[in-house]
């Protein structure tokens, strides 16, 4: 009774009830995604992306990003070597969690 009461009277603030009103709420745009065309261009580049994609190149970029941690090495040149032939954030996130010692079994 006694906040409430502190609250009506305007003694104790509180933000959004009696202290800081927002008089009329923003018109904030909402970005839609037309799920079918969006669905189809992301498809579409996902295949793009595994035509040009060399397994080779990502497997030793994979294995450098490993061996960096082994030898206690810079990671951030290797990680960027990796990132430019292709190999994906979770590739490389295995790669490190498994020379650390913590792979997921």
């Amino acid at each position: 009774m006694k906040t409430q009461r502190a609250i009506e009277t305007g003694e104790k603030a509180l933000v959004g009830v009696n202290k800081f009103l927002v008089e009329e709420e923003p018109n904030i745009a909402i970005h839609q995604i037309r799920s079918e065309e969006w669905g189809t261009k992301r498809a579409n580049y996902l295949k793009e992306y595994r035509n040009n994609w060399d397994n080779r190149s990502t497997s030793k970029a994979i294995e450098d990003i490993k061996n960096a941690i082994k030898g206690e090495k810079n990671m951030i040149p290797v990680i960027i070597e990796a990132l430019k032939v292709k190999a994906t954030m979770g590739e490389i996130h295995e790669a490190m969690r498994n020379a650390y010692g913590f792979a997921f079994r």
